[in-house]
């Protein structure tokens, strides 16, 4: 009653949305129930209307791809897969992997149970198959999959690697992997969840610990000297022409070094590589290593890549090993590369 009868209150105001408190006698709940739902429905369907439509938008096409394909698998959503006559939705690639392996097993039971019963780690794939669930835990954090009573399965690892293994599943087994088909949409990278948040700060954690090394590597002003640590699995060095660096990636289950050749003109990416090529021998020689090429016709840029197994960011105990893997090999690649590239590219800044 004060604030209606009040100067300036709701019977003197001015505001259209207090005129309507101005006519009530009396102020309670179920009239401050009967105000909320005006303005609800006020808003909803007068004010902020929104607009009435039959457009659906396209549907976001399956395609397919079997595993004996070579291809690469990393940023891809998969939605189902199909083996022999029987075709499962699955939620994650983990999820595949797990129930193919079940199938697998269903089909011949001795070659998982012989592998997780076997007391000979060197026996190939011997390592992945294990007759307890907490097996490798403490190493990976990531709990090993039950595949059958007494059978479980590592899945702590990327993708692709995942892939990798899965086909040397299917030669143990004597399956032929054309039978295995993956249906997949692209990944929808700006909603997709993020399922393991730890994985950003491990990967920063261990760049901080790694670019000492290979900034001491390349010493002062030399092409990490301006980098910092980044919750990104890999790092990129520069040495004076665009598109062109070396970068080192830090993987759950492998690290690497990658003398990319990215320009935004492929011909210039194509023509690097083959000079480089040309002179495959000589570069092999000098590393001391064969190395992996990819010109990568159907793609812009073309890279040269050179891994280090067995090791894993989510393990301390590697870090070191991996530090000085990375510090070495991509002083090892600017060293021999550059000297060459700089023949037709002046630009290159050769390493002291």
């Amino acid at each position: 009653a004060e604030k209606l009868n009040a100067p300036n209150g709701f019977k003197n105001s001015g505001i259209r949305m207090n005129q309507i408190i101005a006519q009530k006698d009396k102020w309670t709940r179920a009239e401050l129930e009967d105000r909320d739902s005006y303005m609800v429905k006020q808003a909803l369907e007068i004010i902020w209307s929104y607009p009435v439509t039959k457009y659906k938008p396209e549907e976001k096409q399956l395609y397919s791809i079997a595993l004996d394909a070579d291809s690469d698998f990393t940023g891809k959503q998969i939605a189902k897969f199909a083996y022999k006559d029987s075709e499962q939705a699955v939620k994650s690639w983990t999820d595949m992997y797990a129930r193919v392996l079940q199938m697998l097993h269903s089909e011949d039971d001795s070659v998982l149970t012989g592998l997780a019963y076997t007391s000979d780690p060197n026996i190939e794939l011997a390592a992945h198959v294990f007759s307890s669930p907490n097996e490798l835990n403490s190493k990976y954090h990531n709990s090993n999959v039950q595949i059958a009573p007494g059978i479980y399965v590592w899945t702590g690892m990327s993708t692709q690697y995942k892939l990798n293994t899965l086909r040397r599943f299917f030669a143990c087994f004597g399956a032929d992997p054309s039978d295995l088909v993956f249906y997949m949409k692209e990944q929808d990278n700006e909603n997709a969840a993020d399922d393991n948040p730890e994985r950003y700060e491990i990967r920063k954690k261990y760049w901080t610990f790694a670019l000492p090394f290979i900034q001491e590597k390349f010493g002062e002003n030399g092409s990490f000297s301006n980098v910092h640590a980044t919750t990104s699995n890999w790092i990129s060095g520069f040495f004076g022409v665009g598109g062109f660096n070396v970068t080192c990636t830090a993987n759950y289950d492998c690290a690497s070094v990658q003398f990319y050749l990215g320009k935004t003109d492929k011909n210039k990416n194509k023509e690097a590589f083959d000079y480089l090529y040309n002179h495959k021998a000589e570069i092999e020689e000098k590393l001391g290593e064969h190395i992996k090429w990819e010109r990568a016709d159907a793609n812009k840029a073309s890279y040269m890549t050179y891994k280090l197994e067995g090791v894993s960011v989510t393990n301390e105990t590697d870090w070191k090993r991996m530090a000085k893997f990375h510090a070495e090999w991509s002083k090892k690649f600017c060293d021999v590369m550059l000297p060459l590239l700089k023949t037709i590219f002046p630009s290159i800044t050769l390493p002291n």
